[in-house]
Formats: C-alpha cells, structure tokens, sequence
C-alpha cells in the first residue's frame, strides 16, 4: 500500500508537469 501510494504521487508529479510544460 505505500508503494502503491508512492507510485500515485509520482503519477500525479509527472501529469503536473506535463501540464506546466504542455
């Protein structure tokens, strides 16, 4: 479950910064 949760939050960081740069 905390790697799942880890793993959302990398998710999560890489969209964020595919929008910022999109």
């Amino acid at each position: 479950m905390g790697v799942l949760g880890v793993a959302l939050r990398d998710i999560d960081s890489i969209l964020s910064l595919n929008f910022a740069f999109s």
